[in-house]
């Protein structure tokens, strides 16, 4: 791996942005970012307008939930998970308990957000009801 991908790497995976060249990575401590983003397998072509108007809601400290509808194949998924990439270190500055992207495509019900949601972040969900 080159001292650029690296770089690249350490950078958005682990927000250590010293370059490589100037560290001993032999003592390096890394430590896994709190987020499920992963880097893009294929460029990222068009929809800046898309991309700026997201990023405009994911900023917005009014905005605590942003949501892209719209029909199946629009890129809505593809889009958000742009701008997460392209914004990751400064969307883990702001919010300090990580980023996570949270896929609801199969989820046709509340509990299926709920169950969806959970599934990413990790944790259990129990039903609050005691059988008879």
């Amino acid at each position: 791996m080159s001292n650029v991908a690296l770089n690249i790497l350490l950078d958005r995976d682990y927000g250590i942005e010293e370059p490589v060249s100037s560290v001993d990575t032999s003592a390096a401590v890394l430590k896994p970012s709190k987020t499920n983003i992963k880097p893009a397998l294929t460029s990222f072509v068009g929809r800046e307008a898309a991309v700026r108007a997201v990023a405009d809601m994911v900023f917005d400290a009014t905005c605590p939930l942003a949501v892209l509808i719209g029909p199946a194949g629009a890129g809505k998924t593809r889009t958000a998970l742009e701008v997460l990439r392209r914004d990751l270190p400064a969307l883990e500055r702001k919010h300090k308990g990580g980023v996570w992207f949270c896929d609801l495509t199969d989820a046709t019900s509340i509990d299926g957000v709920c169950l969806a949601v959970a599934s990413v972040l990790g944790v259990s969900l129990s039903s609050g009801r005691t059988s008879d």
